[in-house]
């Protein structure tokens, strides 16, 4: 794995790790952990009026298409990027893109790929803290709860931690007791 990842991510539903990046033309990709390729899944580079397209793995079709309709800059902990855009795959559907947050109304692995359930949509951000610092909740609920059932959660602890092979080439094993 490059070195320029800067966030693991478990990624539900298929339960594997993605690594997260993001390159010098602010560009957000990601990587699973079974793949050797990455995939875009933010172009915050584009202005309003453009056009991007990112890799739909969930589902037919196989690409989500983006309009950016507007863009905005808000201080949210710091100047953020914020595209306001028109997605279509499935179905077509209005998101808000945050620069260094992801979407606010899809999932964040699949931006503009929108899953409703019988009550609304089935994802959503809930709230966003940095550095232990509230940026952003969703008014329409009260409370920052993280439902730990669908979450897993694993602390190390404190004893040895194995890295293997060394040295390493196209994967490691990292092992604690």
């Amino acid at each position: 794995i490059r070195s320029d990842y800067s966030s693991l991510w478990n990624y539900y539903p298929f339960v594997q790790k993605v690594f997260v990046r993001k390159d010098s033309l602010d560009r957000v990709f990601a990587r699973t952990y079974s793949d050797s390729t990455d995939f875009m899944i933010y172009d915050f580079s584009k202005v309003a009026g453009d056009t991007y397209s990112i890799r739909n793995y969930n589902s037919t079709p196989d690409s989500i298409s983006f309009v950016v309709d507007s863009v905005a800059t808000f201080n949210w902990g710091r100047n953020r990027k914020v595209m306001y855009v028109t997605a279509s795959g499935l179905v077509t559907y209005n998101d808000v893109l945050v620069e260094g947050i992801g979407s606010l109304y899809t999932y964040f692995l699949l931006p503009g790929g929108a899953y409703f359930a019988l009550d609304g949509p089935a994802y959503g951000l809930l709230c966003f803290f940095e550095k232990n610092i509230l940026i952003y909740h969703d008014s329409t609920i009260a409370n920052c709860v993280l439902d730990s059932s669908w979450v897993e959660i694993n602390e190390i602890s404190k004893g040895e931690v194995n890295v293997s092979p060394n040295p390493a080439n196209s994967y490691i094993i990292i092992q604690s007791s």
